[in-house]
């Protein structure tokens, strides 16, 4: 399974590709990079936050590649607004994480999920 990792963050890129030891990782530092990317995706863990979007732009634009995702955020999972996990879910995402959970993930249970 070819897992796209939408990081800007070296160290939270690393943190994510020790969890997924067990897939095709491809790394993007933007968004447009994963946007123009032109060969078949399983599935997308995208940042919220990266250097060209944010917020809603991130998940509309993750949304449209027609892959499942999950969006990773820095904030503290209780202060994610509520409307943009609605969004999230709404437009086909699997979850909304904490950056600080990203060890703690069943991350094989969730893509299995996917595989479905």
């Amino acid at each position: 399974m070819r897992i796209a990792v939408v990081e800007d963050c070296d160290t939270d890129f690393r943190l994510l590709k020790t969890a997924l030891t067990s897939y095709d990782v491809v790394r993007f530092k933007t968004l447009k990079e994963y946007t123009q990317f032109k060969k078949k995706l399983d599935m997308c863990i995208a940042d919220l936050s990266l250097p060209d979007s944010w917020g809603v732009d991130t998940i509309k634009a993750v949304s449209k590649k027609g892959v499942p995702f999950v969006i990773l955020s820095g904030l503290a999972s209780g202060y994610f607004p509520h409307k943009v996990i609605e969004l999230v879910l709404k437009s086909g995402g699997l979850a909304m994480i904490d950056k600080r959970d990203t060890i703690g993930i069943e991350w094989d249970k969730l893509i299995k999920e996917v595989a479905v």
